[in-house]
């Protein structure tokens, strides 16, 4: 039985530059009336591309984001979690 929900989304946004893509990616944890333990989030991005140095930030403001970085030359990112709750 699974205990999280990943829900992995390529955005709907229009750019001038066609080379870029936007991805969301949310998750909850399934458990009612609980909240995970730590969590990680490991996202590989397509071949191709790399990570936006400039949205890192944005993430670390999300609810129980504890850090963030990237990996293999800034082809994945890695989210730590303090935990998840059931809301996404």
């Amino acid at each position: 039985y699974p205990s999280f929900r990943l829900d992995p989304q390529l955005a709907k946004i229009a750019y001038t530059d066609k080379d870029r893509l936007q991805i969301n990616v949310c998750t909850d944890f399934l458990e009612a009336d609980r909240e995970s333990n730590m969590a990680i989030m490991d996202i590989s991005l397509p071949s191709g591309f790399v990570v936006d140095h400039d949205n890192l930030p944005s993430l670390r403001d999300i609810d129980f984001v504890r850090r963030v970085e990237t990996r293999d030359s800034s082809t994945g990112v890695v989210v730590y979690f303090d935990k998840l709750t059931k809301l996404e």
